[in-house]
């Protein structure tokens, strides 16, 4: 996931729900994108591409890190991340 990707497949998307996991729980979810994730089941009805074609994501960062790298999800309905984005520098307000 940390690798360039081309111009043409960026997306407009907005972060709907920022989610905090322990390092553990974060380093198993980088390692395993497989894996049903009970955070994205309670949260994966916020998750879909509206009619302006923005991506409505969740971002999961560790809790307590000053990084500001994460991941972005879009599972659109799924209780795994069907697609995933790794972001630098993100914005998010609650």
């Amino acid at each position: 996931m940390r690798r360039p990707h081309l111009t043409s497949d960026k997306r407009a998307y907005k972060i709907v729900k920022h989610i905090r996991l322990p390092v553990i729980d974060y380093v198993n979810f980088i390692t395993d994108f497989y894996a049903d994730r009970p955070f994205i089941e309670e949260n994966r009805h916020l998750c879909r591409v509206d009619e302006n074609g923005v991506w409505h994501c969740l971002l999961v960062t560790q809790l307590d890190s000053t990084s500001r790298d994460g991941v972005l999800v879009m599972s659109d309905g799924a209780v795994y991340p069907k697609w995933a984005a790794y972001v630098t520098d993100w914005e998010y307000s609650e």
